[in-house]
């Protein structure tokens, strides 16, 4: 019912059918279209509702069911969502199984659309997926002669809930009773085996969420006749420095060693190793104190053997500790790299043990001497070993340091005129560097590198450089001293022996000075450099005029040319 004059209207019918809907149109002149018209149905949405079987559990096979009604028409379509990522879109109503890879809460959602095309809300059911227990449980180690067997429950459970489990233990006993049953709800649960042999012993453990899992072992009662067995290795024979070790060899008529311990000296219970793990031909080890006399001493070992609790037996052996070497090794003091070789000294075996002793290390050779060239710059472990008479060895180390030797270079010979000075070009190379010259004669300052000298006569000089740690090396420079020439004004080349030549004192010790000599007529008569053999009154070779001769000296090396005149007499 009802009319609207609009183009387009929108009416609210509720559920039924059918209804008619007649449309008509007027111009804008009054003129009036033919009468249309539309039977239509209306229906209701699909009630949803989705079951999902128990328990929800990680990796389980979960069936879905949709229960969904609809009053007036069919469902057609299913489209489910099932909040991990996985999605489906079914045209029947068939269950399906589903099944999370992890455990959380996922927002499963469904909708559904009709015959008649009405398509539903979309339907949300909160999924929490739980994990399983992870089933575990430890077994007691029991002889038949023990009261009861004691099962301990190590079950765990990512979620934190294992205070909501539930157990159920089956002790695969054939011989139980009312009074001693073959099942327990308990979750540490105790039972009374009659006969040895091995059960099979399961639990199945239920979470809160209803997740379950178990888990089946063998338990293995033992029998009442445990062996203690071992074996020493060495002869019982043992030097005090090294491990003792023993091989188990215990057994037991039925089932297994479930435990020993082993008193490693009888009369000292502290001194005991307990294994729970044990199994034929398992070693162990133990380390006495060491010590350096008496020459030795005995200890008894002890080790028992359980199959149960009241089940054990006991062996016992008796071996030798021998004494050590003590040896007292002194502290090595550092050393320069130029050190010549040498016997290192403050090593003994202080108690008076009969034996040899050898060194080993970089540089050393084994009766003790160093060298520290050989060993190198750095720090070196110089171990010394010694082996006693009776077997026994003990070693001691100690450090020793080869520091590097300083370089040194007290420079090129130098050459200082008469009165003068002259500058040493020393150096060093190395690090944290002291300087001293000797002797310390005409010096500016001895304890530099390149001090100023002054000496009266021909000096040799000795640079000695020296390091932090005290490493020193040397190096020598002649300071020339070159004095005043003193030159003749005559000689007489006649061949008497006596000043036949002209001897100019102290010039042959400059290097590289020249000298000129020439006539009234300005020519050259002689010439040299370095004036290592005096001029003899010749020229090429033939005696020169008696008369004067004029002169041109220039003795380089820090000095002035000199010019004079010479008579050449007969």
């Amino acid at each position: 019912g009802g009319t609207a004059d609009i183009k387009n209207p929108a009416h609210l019918y509720p559920v039924g059918a059918p209804y008619t809907i007649k449309f008509s149109s007027i111009t804008d002149i009054g003129c009036v279209s033919d009468t249309a018209q539309k039977i239509i149905s209306v229906s209701e949405k699909p009630v949803i509702q989705v079951n999902l079987s128990n328990p929800l559990c990680v990796g389980k096979a979960i069936t879905v069911t949709d229960v969904s009604t609809v009053a007036s028409s069919s469902i057609v379509k299913w489209s489910w969502d099932m909040g991990d990522g996985t999605t489906s879109v079914k045209a029947d109503n068939t269950p399906f199984v589903h099944s999370y890879s992890t455990t959380g809460t996922f927002p499963l959602k469904l909708t559904l659309e009709t015959a008649t095309g009405c398509v539903s809300d979309v339907y949300t059911k909160e999924v929490v997926i739980s994990p399983f227990p992870k089933v575990g449980f430890s077994m007691p180690g029991n002889c038949l002669a023990d009261p009861f067997s004691q099962f301990m429950d190590t079950t765990r459970i990512e979620d934190g809930t294992a205070g909501q489990f539930t157990y159920l233990w089956k002790f695969g006993d054939p011989s139980a009773t009312a009074a001693n049953p073959n099942t327990s709800t308990l979750k540490n649960p105790t039972h009374k085996y009659t006969a040895v042999g091995p059960y099979p012993v399961s639990l199945k453990v239920v979470s809160g969420s209803g997740c379950a899992d178990s888990l089946e072992q063998t338990f293995v009662m033992n029998g009442t006749q445990p062996l203690s067995r071992f074996n020493v290795e060495g002869n019982g024979a043992y030097c005090s420095n090294d491990s003792v070790s023993l091989t188990s060899n215990s057994s037991v008529d039925v089932g297994s060693i479930v435990k020993l311990e082993i008193y490693w000296d009888a009369s000292n219970p502290s001194l005991v190793t307990v294994d729970n793990k044990t199994q034929p031909g398992k070693t162990y080890t133990f380390k006495y104190p060491e010590f350096f006399s008496p020459a030795s001493t005995n200890y008894t070992i002890r080790v028992v053997a359980y199959s149960g609790e009241l089940c054990f037996n006991e062996s016992t052996a008796i071996i030798e500790s021998k004494a050590t070497p003590e040896i007292v090794f002194d502290s090595l003091e550092a050393v320069c790299a130029n050190t010549a070789s040498f016997q290192i000294e403050g090593v003994t075996s202080s108690n008076g043990l009969a034996g040899n002793g050898v060194f080993s290390g970089n540089g050393v050779s084994g009766n003790g001497s160093f060298d520290p060239a050989g060993a190198g710059v750095g720090a070196h472990t110089i171990r010394y070993t010694f082996t006693g008479n009776n077997g026994c060895q003990n070693h001691k180390e100690q450090a020793i340091t080869v520091n590097p030797v300083p370089g040194a270079d007290a420079g090129p010979d130098r050459y200082a005129l008469e009165g003068g000075f002259v500058q040493l070009l020393g150096k060093g190379t190395g690090s944290s560097l002291s300087y001293l010259w000797t002797p310390d004669f005409r010096l500016s300052n001895d304890s530099i590198a390149s001090p100023e000298a002054s000496p009266v006569e021909d000096m040799i000089y000795k640079l000695t450089v020296t390091t932090a740690e005290g490493c020193s090396n040397t190096d020598e420079v002649l300071v020339k001293v070159l004095k005043t020439p003193a030159i003749p004004n005559a000689f007489s080349p006649n061949g008497d022996g006596v000043h036949d030549r002209w001897e100019i004192a102290f010039l042959d010790s400059y290097p590289g000075a020249t000298v000129e000599i020439y006539n009234r007529y300005g020519q050259i008569v002689y010439k040299t450099i370095g004036y290592a053999r005096p001029w003899d009154g010749r020229y090429n070779g033939n005696p020169v005029p008696v008369g004067t001769y004029y002169y041109l000296i220039n003795p380089k090396n820090g000095r002035k040319q000199i010019s004079g005149f010479v008579d050449v007499i007969r």
